[in-house]
């Protein structure tokens, strides 16, 4: 994938999204490489390392949905994800455009 189609997956910005990229590469858990047509396009690739964490995560994640989720029962969890997706949409056409700050100080 892209910086930029991450970038706005995310609904983040591109320097946004650069800087922590920057970081993943820097950890080993992501790379970049260059893309065989469009040479000035960098794609960025997940690696072992960082599928090891997303494993891991995917795992935490499933064992703390069984404790949240206790005792609620399947179409409340649906209606309250409707819910949140709806906040997400007003706040979104709220305030319009993502614009990306750039770096904060010390990156």
């Amino acid at each position: 994938m892209i910086q930029s189609d991450l970038a706005r997956l995310l609904d983040v910005g591109k320097v946004t999204i650069g800087g922590l990229i920057d970081r993943l590469e820097a950890s080993g858990h992501v790379e970049r490489r260059a893309d065989p047509v469009d040479r000035r396009i960098k794609r960025v690739f997940i690696t072992d390392r960082g599928y090891e964490v997303i494993d891991k995560m995917r795992s935490v994640g499933r064992d703390l949905n069984v404790v949240i989720l206790k005792g609620i029962p399947l179409d409340q969890v649906h209606v309250a994800e409707e819910v949140m997706h709806r906040m997400k949409d007003n706040l979104r056409e709220r305030l319009g455009p993502i614009k990306d700050p750039g770096p904060l100080d010390g990156e």
